[in-house]
């Protein structure tokens, strides 16, 4: 557009100068000269000067012209190399920004990777560990893993979720719960805390509890361990209970020696005033009931001292049905008690003093005798189980005979269930509190273990496990073979 406007005006510039210079000259000509040869002359070098005057005049415009043109031909080809570099600089730092991109995404997609897997492999911990695992926020339970529905007894984890800790904690312990929930969230270490919690059975257990602080979906929370020690709980009170009837038996093994001795004299001396009597009733009499006494305190005296002395058992392998059924008739004969049997057919033998055993299952049957008063069952089972390590016995894990005595009775609180193997402890008007304690004593000389299991209103469980040997074919010739008859 600007080149088609240059033209038009060259044209144009020079039509007018053309014909402004043709009439001038011509006019000018005319009125000076009036020879026509002159005019003629003149106008042949108006011609040529015309010629020069107008070519010069267009190498002016045209050298202006093209100078300018060159001139913005150079600015922009300056600029164009100045863009260029700019675009060249950017397009360097767009590549840089744009591999600095890359590798931040890339870092990006790594870490994504490596928080998945470390979720993973979080939860994966989580699902195997045996301990219960729980995360509570605001006291209200927002993730559990399988463990803890197999603790508190209930179908799935999902049950869980939504529900209050404090549902699941004894009453004694709520306040101390929510201490410690303030306590962790504050940034302090909780000290290892046992708490007693309820199962959805309705039973009580044992917990030790561990807790840290944990973000929930942003949100701060806390992450609970719970270990059942309901078990760890029973064989630390075994070990108590062993080592109390371990001094006790000491003590009493003295006492009774000396006791004896004085009780000797006693009745000597009262055998040998009765012969020498005559007919004198009253004295006969209270002599009498001094004997009986003296009678009474001596058996008492006989039983604490083979609580003391605790004879290691004369063991010989024994098949148990027999003796399990002879020993039970005999206790209970003469009292209004039936007792009733589930024996297994394969019965593993057990090295044991059929003596001592005996007195074991007629203690237990006489304790349940006396819980019925009024009348009723004793339900006794014998059965081969096999003990795992860490389970319900300190005993080395292997197989057992479980023998399980359960009466009618009234049951036993939780209080006096801790205290039933202690010596003297007895809940009966006219019992002694030793035949249990001795009961004790005897399965555990045996390598066997002895648990018991009640509450109140539901009569009283003994289960006795004696270790068992392999087979009824190892008894060679050193065994009591079972009758048939």
């Amino acid at each position: 557009m600007k080149r088609l406007s240059l033209a038009f005006r060259l044209v144009f510039y020079y039509m007018i100068f053309a014909a402004m210079w043709i009439l001038v000259s011509d006019w000018l000509l005319a009125s000076i000269f009036k020879d026509t040869v002159a005019i003629t002359k003149l106008q042949n070098f108006k011609g040529v000067f015309y010629v020069l005057l107008t070519g010069g005049l267009l190498y002016l415009k045209l050298r202006r012209e093209f100078g300018m043109r060159h001139e913005v031909e150079n600015d922009l080809r300056r600029h164009r190399d100045q863009l260029e570099k700019l675009v060249a600089e950017r397009t360097t730092k767009l590549a840089a920004a744009n591999q600095r991109l890359v590798e931040e995404i890339s870092k990006q997609k790594q870490i994504e990777e490596e928080l998945r897997q470390s979720n993973g492999r979080y939860r994966q911990l989580v699902e195997l560990s045996p301990d219960v695992i729980i995360v509570h926020s605001d006291e209200v339970i927002v993730f559990a893993n399988k463990v803890a529905a197999e603790f508190f007894r209930i179908k799935s984890t999902t049950e869980l979720m939504g529900k209050s800790i404090g549902e699941f904690l004894h009453p004694d312990y709520h306040q101390a719960s929510k201490q410690r929930i303030r306590m962790v969230l504050s940034g302090l270490t909780a000290p290892l805390t046992e708490f007693k919690v309820f199962r959805a059975d309705g039973n009580t257990v044992d917990v030790e509890v561990k807790s840290i602080p944990f973000v929930h979906q942003g949100k701060p929370a806390v992450q609970t361990v719970v270990r059942d020690i309901t078990e760890r709980k029973r064989l630390e009170e075994e070990v108590l209970r062993s080592s109390k009837l371990e001094s006790i038996g000491f003590l009493a093994g003295g006492i009774s020696h000396d006791f004896n001795n004085i009780l000797t004299i006693i009745l000597g001396n009262v055998s040998l005033a009765k012969g020498n009597l005559d007919e004198a009733a009253f004295m006969l009499d209270r002599l009498s009931e001094i004997e009986k006494a003296a009678v009474q305190a001596k058996d008492l005296t006989g039983g604490l001292l083979a609580f003391a002395k605790g004879d290691e058992p004369v063991k010989m392998r024994l098949a148990f049905g027999h003796l399990l059924k002879e020993t039970i008739s005999l206790a209970l004969s003469g009292s209004n008690v039936k007792c009733k049997f589930d024996i297994a057919d394969n019965l593993r033998l057990v090295e044991a003093d059929p003596s001592q055993i005996s007195q074991v299952i007629n203690n237990v049957v006489i304790n349940a005798v006396q819980a019925m008063s009024n009348g009723g069952n004793v339900y006794v089972s014998a059965e081969n189980v096999t003990v795992w390590p860490r389970s319900i016995t300190a005993r080395e894990a292997g197989s057992y005979v479980r023998i399980t005595f359960r009466d009618e009775g009234p049951g036993v609180s939780q209080d006096n269930l801790q205290k039933i193997f202690d010596p003297y402890f007895t809940t009966k008007e006219h019992g002694s509190g030793l035949g249990l304690a001795v009961t004790y004593s005897i399965v555990k000389k045996h390598g066997g273990h002895i648990i018991v299991d009640s509450s109140q209103g539901r009569g009283v469980a003994f289960h006795i496990y004696l270790p068992a040997v392999s087979s009824k074919e190892d008894c060679g010739g050193d065994c009591l073979k079972e009758s048939h008859s």
